[in-house]
């Protein structure tokens, strides 16, 4: 509320403002809870091989980014660290049993794009350039 205010606006819109972010913050904890159980239980799945992240309708370009990579797999040479999501995400890890599941709803269209958006970038600006590609994309 105090950003808000201190942005000029008025304190009925600020009183909004705080509100849909409350909503949209207590909806991440309490979805995180499944989503913990999801990767909690896979890791102890001796069939299933990861998870992949399946994006709520319309991700925002950090989702749709780490959608894009496939899925996150477990063993002693993988990537082992969470998959974060962030208040008003829509996203959800779901089990993958074989290889060609890797590619969850809308993903496998998220990682060419990455390809092509960040060649010649690096660190941070891989981001950057995958962001301006997404979001010129869903203007289009």
């Amino acid at each position: 509320m105090k950003r808000s205010l201190a942005g000029g606006a008025t304190i009925q819109t600020s009183i909004s403002r705080a509100r849909a972010a409350t909503a949209r913050a207590a909806a991440r904890h309490t979805a995180d809870a499944g989503r913990s159980t999801v990767r909690d239980t896979v890791r102890r799945d001796r069939v299933a091989l990861g998870w992949a992240r399946l994006t709520g309708g319309d991700p925002c370009y950090f989702c749709a980014m780490l959608a894009g990579r496939g899925a996150v797999y477990i063993g002693k040479d993988s990537a082992r660290g969470e998959d974060p999501y962030h208040d008003g995400c829509g996203c959800i890890p779901v089990p993958v049993f074989s290889r060609g599941g890797a590619w969850t709803g809308r993903s496998r269209e998220y990682a060419p794009l990455w390809k092509d958006s960040t060649e010649g970038y690096s660190g941070r600006e891989t981001i950057r350039a995958f962001r301006r590609a997404y979001e010129a994309r869903r203007k289009a």
